[in-house]
């Protein structure tokens, strides 16, 4: 789900030469939001802080906080949290920080609070490991998948345990198309071994799958009854490329 990413600024796939804001001895980074979805009307989580774990001590970003609904950064859509200058080397982790009391979701049109374990209260930790080269710019996107970070109690309460990935502008592959006729909820999954990436259609039947790395992977399509299934076999995902189903008709 919502990686928190909102494009504000559009990059090319890879790494750019800083220009005009180039600091010496630096490399700029550029953290973003999206999601994997889940069927929620929405899911809004409480941004405070990102900091970057080096091997020199933890670097905090200035970032945009606020209340996100990560339902709002699917099928290619994303917002900027942190952009910043850090001295060039290695970055070995990330922790992004989440307030307390201001996560909820809302389900059927009713707002349920979504408590947050203690031991998550203090940052969620992902692993980066990428050396920061001096004068290059890195975007990297944070993948908050919704759909594996919300547990439901039978109690009827809803819990955060968030799931979280991180992949790096470049270096990994998309997959797009569109499927026909549109039909509501409809979701979109590359499965490779036991890793599986979903999304859900748009409301124009349209999908668009981000981080994937490279090696062939097997669609599953699965509509809404009384439509079928559709499975497409060996669809070769290559870094730093999209590979586009075109339009896939349902049945």
């Amino acid at each position: 789900m919502k990686k928190l990413m909102i494009v504000l600024a559009v990059l090319a796939f890879g790494l750019a030469a800083c220009n005009k804001d180039e600091k010496n001895g630096e490399a700029k980074v550029e953290f973003r939001l999206i999601d994997a979805p889940e069927l929620y009307d929405e899911v809004n989580v409480h941004i405070i802080g990102l900091e970057l774990i080096r091997p020199g001590g933890p670097v905090s970003l200035a970032v945009n906080p606020g209340v996100y609904n990560l339902l709002d950064f699917t099928n290619g859509n994303d917002t900027i949290i942190a952009t910043d200058f850090i001295p060039a080397g290695k970055l070995n982790q990330i922790r992004l920080i989440l307030g307390e009391d201001s996560n909820t979701i809302v389900k059927n049109g009713v707002v349920h609070p979504l408590s947050t374990p203690s031991a998550q209260q203090s940052g969620l930790k992902v692993n980066v490991n990428h050396d920061l080269v001096e004068d290059m710019e890195y975007v990297f996107w944070i993948d908050f998948d919704a759909s594996k970070s919300i547990v439901e109690t039978g109690a009827g309460a809803f819990i955060l345990k968030p799931v979280l990935r991180v992949f790096l502008d470049g270096v990994f592959g998309t997959l797009s198309g569109n499927v026909s006729p549109v039909l509501q909820p409809t979701a979109v999954s590359a499965i490779t071994g036991s890793d599986t990436i979903s999304t859900f259609i748009d409301p124009s039947g349209g999908f668009y799958i981000m981080g994937l790395d490279a090696g062939t992977y097997e669609v599953l399509i699965t509509p809404p009854a009384p439509a079928n299934d559709t499975i497409i076999s060996n669809v070769d995902i290559v870094n730093g490329q999209n590979t586009d189903l075109g339009t896939v008709q349902l049945n």
